[in-house]
């Protein structure tokens, strides 16, 4: 009896409660409230399908000699308190690429594994690539891709192209 009546008078949002409210406060707050949800739904049927941004986000195909260089990006959904929120690995980018693909000579390759360490898997021959030190996943694409060049640099791929011009 005593007990909802009380919990009545408060009006729970996250992380924030409100002091005791009157009615006509709490009938001016949940017509803002179903303003508010209905601009939400109107904005979501104007928005074009998921499927929409992914065929957007498809870039032409990047190679290095015969390897094909394959960007991945993770999606993350979580809770956000603000709008401006994001995960943390949410402008993760990685590149992943087959070593045997890239052309090099069997020296090469054996300093460029030695260099990458523990990006390189034996068993797929496959060199993987993260990059999480900006916080736009375009410009950690572009990080990841210096980063790849200069592997290729330091194991001396680009020796045989320096030496021929």
């Amino acid at each position: 009896g005593n007990l909802g009546s009380n919990l009545e008078m408060y009006v729970e949002e996250p992380e924030i409660l409100l002091l005791p409210l009157n009615k006509r406060e709490r009938q001016r707050l949940r017509k803002i409230f179903d303003t508010v949800t209905r601009r939400i739904r109107k904005a979501q049927t104007l928005m074009p399908p998921p499927e929409a941004f992914s065929k957007l986000a498809d870039a032409p195909r990047e190679y290095v000699n015969d390897a094909v260089l394959k960007y991945s990006f993770d999606e993350w959904h979580s809770v956000r308190s603000h709008y401006t929120d994001e995960h943390p690995g949410g402008h993760r980018c990685s590149l992943r690429v087959h070593v045997p693909d890239l052309g090099l000579t069997k020296e090469q390759e054996e300093r460029l594994v030695s260099i990458a360490g523990t990006r390189y898997n034996r068993q797929s021959k496959d060199l993987k690539l993260v990059s999480r030190k900006y916080l736009d996943k375009v410009q950690n694409r572009i990080h990841v891709r210096l980063l790849l060049d200069r592997l290729l640099a330091f194991s001396g791929a680009f020796d045989s192209v320096q030496q021929s011009s």
